[in-house]
């Protein structure tokens, strides 16, 4: 059993009996599953969010499985949905135009329960990846603008430490000029008599 309720699999298939068979397959998995025989309807259910992994048939009414696809692609949400495609087309040129068009797991139909195990697998762990990956692009710019904050107020202290530009000393006259190096700040100092 998957048991995995963090994600949502939509099937589309506009055969209803495959549609059901494969829903059923999943829920015994533990998945939330929701199922579609219409690729119109469908695409408008992954625009508003309701699934992150779509299996779906390469033969359906209005477009082919690529195409879906393609459109899925083309969504705000569309690089976040891990795309599963069926057929039992498994021609080389087949593969690659499904490469092409950004199709993620190829199963072959009929399909084996154990083999979409593993893919559903797959896709729970790219779609972790995914969010792990989106969390720390959240966290990198306020971390970039806090080190730049922290490093500001750095050169700050260090000039605040640094003696006057102009100084004399016991009858020699010392001038401080910046120099500022690649990593730090460096001073020249140089004087008179």
């Amino acid at each position: 059993m998957l048991n995995n309720k963090k994600y949502t699999v939509l099937i589309v298939d506009d055969d209803p009996v495959t549609t059901a068979m494969l829903g059923s397959l999943c829920t015994s998995y533990g998945l939330n599953v929701i199922t579609d025989t219409d690729a119109e309807r469908a695409l408008q259910r992954v625009a508003d969010g309701q699934a992150q992994i779509v299996i779906s048939d390469w033969h359906m009414q209005g477009m082919n499985g690529l195409q879906f696809c393609e459109r899925i692609r083309s969504l705000p949400v569309g690089d976040f949905v891990y795309f599963i495609l069926m057929s039992a087309y498994s021609e080389d040129e087949f593969i690659r135009d499904c490469i092409l068009s950004q199709v993620d797991q190829f199963l072959p139909k009929p399909i084996e329960s154990q083999l979409l195990r593993h893919s559903l697998f797959n896709a729970f762990r790219i779609l972790d990846l995914k969010d792990s990956l989106g969390s720390l692009d959240l966290e990198l710019p306020e971390q970039q603008k806090t080190l730049q904050q922290d490093l500001q107020l750095l050169r700050l202290l260090q000039l605040s430490m640094m003696p006057q530009r102009n100084q004399v000393l016991s009858g020699t006259r010392y001038t401080l000029t910046p120099n500022p190096g690649q990593h730090s700040q460096a001073t020249t100092a140089a004087y008179s008599a």
